[in-house]
């Protein structure tokens, strides 16, 4: 048996899972489009304003030290107490930076669990791709299906193991004028029947042994 209808049904599942991975995977992208374009003005504002504070720290600190080496300790106090006070607003603002970087961090990681699991999924379904074509190759080379007809061929493959083949026909590999090619469980061809060929039991490669027809023909 070779097991196309496995392989078809693998490849079907693989392929609802790589559309569903593909979506979750845009949408995540999406979201994080989204909250970036929110949040990081807001960061960038953040992170500007937290240089600003952090310069006129330094400038106050420096003038309460100016200030107190020249016995003015008055505005000495003044000077350190606006500094602690910019302080205050720059652990404010590390908190706001903090709480914006880290939405956009939970963001980033989902973003990226969504595309690493869409590269998974999108790998497995080639593979199995890769392995239906191979088997179907495998199929045509068994029933000697010229190469000609390697993109019209439609195979039905039964629970033992047995195929009805079908090829060259017009539109469809079943279509006006289709070949017809009959294997069974053993992987014998027992009817073979190339496009445009007269139907007849001159077609059986062994007329004494047909195939049962709920089978293979």
């Amino acid at each position: 048996m070779v097991g196309l209808n496995t392989s078809h049904a693998n490849l079907r599942t693989l392929s609802n899972e790589k559309y569903s991975a593909n979506e979750k995977c845009n949408e995540a992208w999406l979201h994080l489009q989204s909250l970036a374009k929110i949040y990081q003005p807001k960061i960038d504002m953040l992170v500007a304003k937290r240089a600003r504070i952090s310069n006129q720290i330094n400038e106050r600190f420096g003038l309460s030290k100016l200030a107190y080496s020249r016995n003015n300790h008055k505005a000495a106090k003044k000077f350190s107490k606006a500094a602690k006070k910019c302080i205050h607003s720059i652990v404010d603002i590390d908190k706001k930076h903090c709480a914006l970087m880290n939405i956009l961090k939970i963001a980033r990681e989902k973003n990226k669990i969504a595309a690493e699991h869409y590269r998974v999924i999108k790998a497995k379904f080639s593979q199995a791709h890769q392995s239906c074509i191979s088997k179907r190759s495998q199929v045509a080379i068994m029933a000697n299906i010229s190469e000609k007809y390697k993109d019209n061929v439609s195979i039905i493959e039964y629970k033992n193991g047995a195929m009805n083949i079908y090829f060259g026909g017009k539109g469809t590999p079943s279509g006006p004028g289709h070949g017809h090619i009959c294997v069974d469980p053993n992987g014998i061809v027992r009817y073979m029947r190339n496009p445009w060929d007269k139907h007849g039991s001159h077609n059986y490669t062994k007329r004494d042994n047909r195939p049962e027809k709920n089978n293979s023909c």
